[in-house]
């Protein structure tokens, strides 16, 4: 069962999955992030690419569970940037040899493209009161919506916004806390 951990966040795939953190790939360290346009900006990959039976998920972890954090106001327009970077990335990245071509041949001839926000925000954690984690839901399914309409034309799967931990699940991998993360728990064995 491949797992991942993105900032404490320990993504588990089941398996037969292949999944990576795409900014720890040699090539986007080495090509994709040296490039830079007219305003200054360099490329942003999404934190994991994903690939089980033909499909390419494109996921974003982003944790704003603790006090003081507030999701940016443009956090919908960073995701479909940094699924945009991914997608051009894993596009260029089967042009050159390199440790994560098969990859990237693999994302490109995928048939289904799914992309998914991870997010904890305040109160979406289970257990927590009922009107906190109504706001965090409300919230959420706006994200989604946003998403959908923005990558509409690109997107031929499903958009998710979840924390990973729903019951039951939406998206065919969990999420749970890091050992020593913020709030992480050893898992039950």
């Amino acid at each position: 069962m491949p797992e991942l951990d993105v900032d404490g966040a320990v993504f588990c795939f089941p398996d037969g999955w292949e999944a990576s953190k795409f900014d720890e790939w040699t090539y986007f360290r080495s090509v994709m992030s040296r490039i830079v346009d007219p305003l200054g900006r360099a490329p942003h990959g999404c934190d994991v690419v994903a690939l089980h039976d033909g499909d390419l998920w494109l996921i974003e972890a982003k944790d704003y569970s603790h006090p003081n954090a507030a999701p940016p106001p443009d956090l919908v327009a960073v995701v479909c940037e940094k699924v945009v970077d991914t997608l051009a990335g894993l596009h260029a990245g089967t042009r050159d040899p390199h440790p994560e071509r098969g990859v990237c041949e693999r994302a490109v001839a995928a048939t289904r493209l799914f992309v998914a926000l991870r997010t904890d925000l305040p109160g979406a954690q289970p257990g927590r009161d009922k009107m906190r984690r109504g706001a965090a839901v409300r919230t959420m399914a706006d994200y989604r919506q946003k998403l959908r309409r923005a990558l509409r034309r690109v997107v031929n799967g499903k958009i998710h916004v979840v924390t990973g931990r729903e019951r039951p699940a939406v998206v065919p991998w969990t999420v749970r806390r890091a050992d020593g993360a913020r709030g992480g728990r050893p898992p039950v064995r």
